[in-house]
């Protein structure tokens, strides 16, 4: 069928041209982080823990700034969701669980002699470090195809503890331990690994870093935020990461575990679907 032009009708508008450079910003963004994910494990390998520690918080400070640059450019996109997920499983699921692992393999103060003891000690370390790689994994996909579900409400919430947390406070606690010398701590890990596996497969709800509607809780985060970009690109005060990022995840699975009727996972919204109204109810209302 023929459409004429009337000029006597107004006509649409033309739609403006998408400049490409607003997708290359938060995609270099994101491939830098991938390139030093890469690092991390180099430098685990040779046994540079603290490096590629710091390394892992600069790719958690990457993580939130490409997320900023795609919103603030509208350039959000599938296949910029796709390389995030493929870089965030690099960097904070195989390079924390790599460098986990080479820090109790070669560590020389007897301290973590009990993770190679015996075959069941140091298999049991390997199960849960590897455990942790694992649910990094599926919770990255679960996470691209949730999102893809989530109404305007479960935007607002994390379901189940991101892999930049997870990642990030593996990272932190490493620092601390080396830094502190408290080999204790580093001993620790492959049980925090495990811990932090299964939070990450959980359905807790954590509200995501968003603009507050609270003044106060607005300025706290932006501070919170400002410290956390400064102490990381300074490779200063591990200890005050740690304690920021603790208090972000245990006051939001607190405030999920308050408001955990409020958002349902998408795959139990279609499984229970809500009942019909009954007598006297508006369905549309």
């Amino acid at each position: 069928m023929t459409v004429l032009y009337r000029p006597d009708v107004a006509q649409p508008p033309p739609k403006k041209p998408i400049r490409p450079w607003r997708f290359v910003v938060p995609n270099a963004i994101t491939s830098a982080s991938l390139l030093i994910a890469i690092v991390v494990v180099f430098k685990a390998m040779e046994g540079n823990f603290e490096e590629a520690a710091w390394l892992i918080v600069l790719c958690v400070l990457l993580d939130k700034l490409d997320g900023t640059a795609a919103r603030a450019l509208r350039s959000s996109s599938r296949f910029g969701m796709q390389l995030d997920s493929l870089v965030d499983f690099l960097a904070f699921g195989i390079s924390p669980g790599l460098t986990v692992f080479m820090v109790i393999r070669f560590d020389d103060s007897g301290v973590m002699e009990f993770w190679r003891a015996s075959h069941a000690a140091e298999w049991s370390m390997r199960a849960m470090v590897g455990g942790y790689i694992l649910c990094s994994a599926l919770r990255l996909a679960k996470f691209n195809v949730i999102t893809e579900d989530a109404g305007e409400e479960g935007s607002r919430v994390f379901w189940g503890m991101p892999t930049t947390f997870a990642g990030g406070m593996l990272a932190l606690i490493i620092l601390i331990g080396l830094q502190h010398e408290v080999p204790m701590l580093l001993g620790a890990l492959p049980p925090i690994c495990f811990a932090f596996g299964w939070l990450m497969l959980s359905n807790l709800r954590i509200p995501k870093v968003a603009p507050r509607a609270s003044q106060p809780a607005q300025i706290a985060q932006a501070l919170s935020l400002a410290v956390c970009y400064l102490c990381g690109l300074l490779r200063i005060f591990p200890e005050v990461l740690l304690a920021i990022t603790g208090v972000y995840a245990s006051v939001g699975i607190a405030w999920g575990i308050r408001h955990r009727q409020e958002f349902i996972p998408p795959h139990k919204q279609a499984s229970n679907p809500p009942p019909p109204p009954t007598s006297g109810e508006e369905s549309g209302e």
